[in-house]
């Protein structure tokens, strides 16, 4: 979110969708942790890192609440 992103999304996206754009990010993080902490418990003798896929969740909903904050309160 601090990279070259927020950027290239102002480029792509239209105006109007700019904040549905940012709010995409943290979306697509949160799902991603959650099928990789799924595949971990499924597999737990060949595939370690529950915590790894905890703590992304968990910094994917705080960078959100974040994402959202910003965007509600310019």
């Amino acid at each position: 979110m601090c990279g070259p992103i927020p950027r290239l999304i102002e480029q792509v996206f239209p105006a109007a969708l700019e904040s549905v754009g940012l709010i995409s990010i943290p979306v697509a993080e949160l799902l991603l942790s959650i099928i990789a902490l799924l595949r971990i418990l499924n597999a737990l003798d060949e595939l370690k890192g529950e915590g790894f896929a905890i703590a992304g969740m968990l910094t994917s909903i705080v960078t959100g609440l974040i994402v959202v904050m910003s965007v509600v309160m310019p």
